[in-house]
């Protein structure tokens, strides 16, 4: 941070505030690119442990209603 702030420094005050935020933008577009892959993967084996929870659920009804008619 203390180099951006010198590099705002150099370059004057307004293009030097447009730096710095350029270089965050990066940084978080750099974050996500890192960390995005991860977190859907995540995300996705948590949505397919509820789908297969839910399935399994179901099944059970079926199974006991069949248990029943028979």
């Amino acid at each position: 941070m203390k180099i951006m702030q010198e590099k705002a420094n150099d370059l004057g005050h307004t293009e030097g505030l447009e730096a710095i935020s350029v270089a965050k933008r990066s940084d978080y577009y750099r974050a996500l690119r890192n960390w995005g892959c991860p977190i859907l993967l995540v995300l996705s084996l948590i949505g397919f442990l509820f789908w297969y929870l839910k399935i399994q659920r179901y099944q059970d009804v079926i199974l006991k209603k069949q248990a029943e008619n028979t």
